[in-house]
């Protein structure tokens, strides 16, 4: 059993290094091969040459990588939400300046692929009252008169 887990550790650790050192091309390129059945559908359905895959393949180990990826899918699903927030910028803007009324459910999408990447509008928080109006109490005994003024 720990075996198991240090070799998936290995393989996360092993992978997300690969992954670094990749293109963007060649990041599309690996998420999404696993739609298709060869790499030749693949190039056709995202529109990479297969020279440039073949060029590709001489200097980095894209098929490791797949089968990496086929071992870690949450590593892949991660890559795929990273490489979604500028599309879901890009639609919450696009809604805003194109003024569509009834984009409720891509606005609800887009923000959930840049909550899950870490993206979030700030939020103010009122760590005092609640926003109710702050009350204070002073308290005072015959223990903090002053003496002096009893002449």
């Amino acid at each position: 059993m720990s075996t198991e887990v240090d070799n998936s550790e290995q393989v996360k650790t092993d992978l997300a290094q690969m992954l670094d050192s990749l293109t963007p091309d060649q990041l599309r390129f690996v998420t999404e091969r696993s739609n298709y059945r060869s790499d030749t559908a693949a190039c056709k359905g995202l529109k990479i040459g297969r020279s440039t895959l073949a060029s590709w393949k001489q200097d980095v180990p894209i098929d490791e990588i797949i089968r990496l990826m086929a071992l870690d899918v949450l590593t892949v699903a991660r890559e795929k939400l990273k490489r979604a927030v500028t599309s879901a910028v890009d639609v919450m803007i696009e809604d805003v300046e194109k003024g569509r009324k009834h984009s409720q459910i891509r606005q609800k999408a887009a923000q959930d692929i840049l909550d899950r990447n870490g993206v979030t509008a700030p939020k103010q928080v009122d760590v005092t009252s609640g926003g109710e109006p702050i009350k204070g109490y002073i308290g005072i005994s015959p223990d903090d008169w002053d003496n002096e003024s009893e002449d």
